[in-house]
């Protein structure tokens, strides 16, 4: 498993903060993918479930994929909870074509869920794999954070408060190989200092093009947020909606 999906009890209750957005994050997915009733999706990296539970009950025949035992778990049981029938698959992003069945209208890989392996080779492989996986004018959906943006706002260490934790952030960025390593630790009477690792490649928007025409797909639209306002430097997000021809 990489260093970034490093999870841990600490990590998971601090995604609940994240929950609030899952609506209009789905809502906005559904209206740029556009796909008819009972289409295949593959949620790439889908983390607990948010998208992916959501989407199922609309009635969307979802594959959730997981490279986090925990995460993975943890879709379970919420899957179980929203008494949902959810395909899980915890496997290698890298093998993708190996470990998933069938081919999908549609691909999502939501909440900068790319770019976790070192070799740039690995991280191609990903996309490599989307692609294949893809029915023919299946469409790929990748939301990332903004690189531009996080350089702009990167501070080496910082604290914040978070679902009851305070978290010490601490980060560097390596300007050679666009890597982001970062540690946090979570203070809080339970769980005094457990840490949590993460490490991730921040992409540029015209890298990420690139890589995404070597496997094969025809970008579409890029998108600066879950709202569709225009992507620029200051975008916190960087959505690219791309397509096999």
């Amino acid at each position: 498993m990489p260093k970034n999906r490093h999870v841990n009890q600490s990590y998971l209750k601090e995604l609940a903060h994240i929950e609030e957005r899952a609506p209009n994050e789905v809502k906005t997915i559904v209206s740029i993918l556009g796909l008819k009733a009972k289409a295949k999706i593959l949620d790439l990296c889908c983390g607990y479930g948010r998208h992916a539970i959501p989407l199922t009950k609309m009635g969307y025949r979802v594959t959730g994929f997981e490279i986090s035992k925990p995460l993975y778990e943890k879709a379970k049981e919420q899957a179980k909870i929203a008494n949902v029938k959810l395909k899980l698959v915890l496997g290698d992003m890298r093998r993708l074509t190996q470990q998933v069945d069938g081919a999908f209208d549609a691909v999502i890989n939501i909440f900068t869920a790319f770019g976790f392996y070192t070799r740039e080779s690995d991280n191609q492989k990903v996309l490599n794999g989307v692609a294949k996986l893809l029915k023919a004018n299946g469409l790929f959906l990748i939301d990332l954070a903004n690189r531009e943006n996080v350089l702009k706002r990167w501070q080496p260490r910082q604290w914040y408060s978070s679902s009851g934790f305070t978290v010490l952030e601490e980060s560097m960025f390596d300007f050679f190989s666009s890597r982001l390593e970062m540690k946090r630790t979570y203070l809080n009477p339970k769980r005094n200092g457990e840490v949590s690792d993460f490490s991730i490649r921040l992409y540029s928007l015209h890298e990420m093009l690139a890589m995404i025409q070597k496997a094969g797909l025809s970008t579409m639209a890029v998108y600066g947020d879950f709202n569709l306002n225009q992507y620029s430097a200051d975008s916190r997000r960087m959505i690219i909606l791309a397509q096999k021809s």
